[in-house]
């Protein structure tokens, strides 16, 4: 879980500070982990379930920020939930072993932590959107 919430705010930050720096530690740190991923197989596939519940959170965390910085917009996700969905199921495939139990157990709790994200910005950050469309309605009516 923790290490989700350090992925999520690391991913939301690079938009934060505009820095190559983040974005080519996170390219480092990327190619040091297949080297890994290469050397230690086993290890690797016992270590991919809490990797993927990290990334699950991170989705979550991620999605509030960038609904707060509004790069986003929470119309736009609740839209394209199609995609997302297809998206996470085909990440669940790539991660489980092949059969559908495996990837259903998957990616049913990956696409609720998409949805809480989409529920958690609309309860957390209520007042912040509400003006940005209060914004939106004077800029349309000038």
């Amino acid at each position: 879980m923790r290490t989700g919430l350090l992925l999520g705010l690391a991913a939301a930050a690079q938009f934060f500070i505009g820095s190559e720096l983040l974005t080519t530690t996170v390219m480092v740190a990327a190619l040091g982990l297949l080297i890994l991923a290469i050397e230690h197989r086993s290890r690797i596939r016992a270590a991919l379930r809490p990797a993927a519940i990290g990334l699950g959170t991170a989705v979550t965390v991620a999605t509030v920020l960038l609904i707060w910085t509004g790069l986003v917009k929470v119309e736009t996700l609740t839209k394209n939930r199609g995609y997302a969905l297809l998206i996470i199921f085909i990440i669940a495939a790539v991660l489980t072993p092949p059969d559908a139990v495996s990837q259903c157990m998957m990616g049913i709790p990956m696409y609720l932590l998409y949805e809480m994200g989409i529920v958690f910005s609309r309860v957390l950050l209520k007042d912040k959107l509400a003006e940005r469309a209060a914004g939106e309605q004077e800029n349309a009516a000038s």
